[in-house]
């Protein structure tokens, strides 16, 4: 513990996790903590708005929620890229200064990597923005039906048979 008068908690990764984790230390301990919440963005964006935007229903910046909307009293939310974790001594390190913690929580998510999974190189996703971004622009093609699916079906990574 630290030599301050409130322990020092950081979070690193504002989705679901990072979230919940914050608004529940506001509630149930109010300013008796400092709470730092770290997210190399500032805005989230729910899962399945990510099929609004490949079908074009909305654009990428209808689905983001900023994190501000969303952060709770006594939460400190900064946008920083984390660079290095030292989990032996809870300091994070960013892109704008480092920060010391009483108690470190990582919640970062997930990145994919489909090169890392042989056969799934180059495959197209929905599941980051820019994924379903590729997507919405091949499905014109893809409804219409244009060079019988395999310009498709390549974009896409899908066997000749699908």
């Amino acid at each position: 513990m630290s030599t301050a008068s409130k322990p020092r908690v950081v979070v690193l990764g504002a989705g679901f996790g990072g979230l919940e984790l914050t608004t529940l230390l506001s509630e149930a301990m109010g300013d008796s903590i400092e709470v730092t919440l770290i997210d190399k963005s500032d805005s989230f964006i729910f899962g399945f708005s990510k099929l609004d935007v490949m079908f074009g229903l909305k654009k990428p910046d209808g689905v983001r929620m900023p994190y501000s909307r969303f952060a709770k009293p006594g939460v400190r939310l900064l946008k920083r890229t984390v660079t290095a974790i030292n989990p032996e001594k809870r300091r994070v390190t960013t892109d704008d200064g480092v920060f010391d913690a009483d108690h470190l929580i990582v919640a970062l998510g997930a990145e994919y990597d489909f090169d890392a999974t042989p056969g799934l190189a180059g495959t197209n996703e929905f599941y980051s923005v820019a994924g379903a971004e590729r997507l919405r622009d091949m499905l014109p093609a893809f409804k219409k039906g244009q060079g019988s699916g395999r310009r498709v079906r390549r974009a896409l990574q899908m066997p000749a048979g699908a």
